[in-house]
């Protein structure tokens, strides 16, 4: 497969990510209709391009979906309350399917420390001073969306 085929599909993947992004800015949800033909796309991307094993597209697939279902059980047992949607899973698992399961961990790591950041830049220009600190709603899907473009763009 040629390198301007696979610039084609992470251009794809990469405005797919941004306009998930911009919709969980504004609307905190990520629609299926975007985050399923992700999942799909990343699938039959590699199994036609073999950018990366299909073993490891399912298993990354797989282990998007499965680690933030986990993270939101386990929320949801200890608070009582949903502590980061479904479609924060799907959108793990779309990235899992294009770049496999192994990135899956810095991935994930960046995301949180990027919504951190970002968290506090929101505090200090609203200038709410971190009350109800544990009350608010931080969506998650940009923090992914950019850390993903940041490993395709420079580990990958």
């Amino acid at each position: 497969m040629g390198s301007f085929s696979l610039f084609v599909f992470f251009y794809v993947f990469s405005c797919c990510l941004l306009v998930l992004a911009f919709i969980d800015l504004k609307y905190q949800t990520l629609p299926n209709e975007i985050t399923y033909p992700l999942i799909g796309l990343g699938l039959a991307m590699n199994l036609w391009t073999e950018f990366i094993p299909i073993l490891d597209s399912v298993y990354g697939c797989l282990s998007g979906y499965l680690f933030i279902l986990a993270i939101e059980k386990l929320y949801f047992f200890i608070r009582n309350k949903h502590g980061i949607g479904r479609g924060d899973a799907k959108l793990l698992a779309g990235i899992g399917s294009w770049l496999g399961w192994h990135p899956l961990a810095f991935i994930l790591l960046l995301s949180c420390l990027l919504s951190l950041c970002g968290y506090f830049v929101l505090q200090v220009i609203t200038k709410k001073r971190f009350k109800d600190f544990f009350n608010q709603s931080v969506p998650f899907g940009p923090s992914l969306a950019c850390s993903s473009i940041l490993f395709i763009t420079y580990f990958k």
